[in-house]
């Protein structure tokens, strides 16, 4: 197991996730993650399902929080509701429950400062949200969700979206991680490089494949003859 003092001298280099994840349980059976440079040539295994991750870093040192002229930023953690329907209606192919929210709530890391929804300044639509939690132990601000209505990306919504969660827990934290897939539409890593985050860790995760599992399930039936 990763010691805590491990993990800090490089975070994102030396776990996939933040710390208070890696703690909570192990990986579902058949899947593998690993770092891109200890991957070597098992990346290009036609066994195993691969996607991408990177994981970025930020200092909180500089924190430019602007006013934005569109919207209102809110903490409102109490209306998962409200979360809930805008990071469903951010995927084509997501769908996340009130009740899992309530989950992320429940955890040790949970902060009501994390939880923030920007609000359009003359409707009061919620047009983006943001969660964040806060490892207290480790000092460390882990960006969980961060979506904006996919008619109201571009406008400088999100980065100010991240830039006062971080803002919230800065005094508390001594750094900041984020994760997200490296090929994922809208560039999320683009955009969070863009918010001061910093790195270049790639992070591969090995998922085995219905066909490796029936050919596995296949030679053991046959060693047993």
């Amino acid at each position: 197991m990763l010691t805590r003092q491990e993990y800090l001298q490089n975070p994102c280099r030396a776990s996939a996730l933040p710390y208070w994840k890696l703690c909570a349980g192990n990986l579902p059976e058949g899947v593998e993650v690993i770092h891109e440079k200890e991957a070597g040539k098992r990346i290009g295994d036609v066994s195993t399902a691969v996607e991408c991750y990177f994981r970025l870093f930020h200092h909180l040192d500089t924190l430019s929080i602007d006013s934005h002229s569109e919207i209102v930023l809110q903490t409102a953690w109490k209306e998962v509701n409200v979360f809930a329907e805008i990071i469903n209606a951010s995927y084509p192919d997501l769908r996340v429950s009130e009740a899992q929210l309530l989950q992320l709530q429940a955890q040790a890391c949970f902060s009501p400062e994390g939880w923030v929804v920007a609000l359009d300044r003359q409707s009061g639509k919620p047009l983006a949200c943001g969660i964040a939690a806060l490892d207290r132990q480790m000092q460390e601000i882990s960006l969980e969700w961060i979506q904006v209505l996919p008619g109201k990306r571009g406008r400088g919504i999100g980065r100010s979206l991240v830039m006062q969660l971080l803002s919230n827990m800065k005094d508390r934290a001594r750094f900041a991680t984020v994760s997200g897939r490296a090929d994922g539409p809208c560039s999320p890593e683009l955009f969070y490089r863009k918010c001061g985050f910093t790195g270049d860790d790639i992070w591969i995760v090995r998922r085995e494949t219905l066909q490796a599992k029936q050919k596995a399930g296949s030679s053991g039936r046959e060693s047993k003859k």
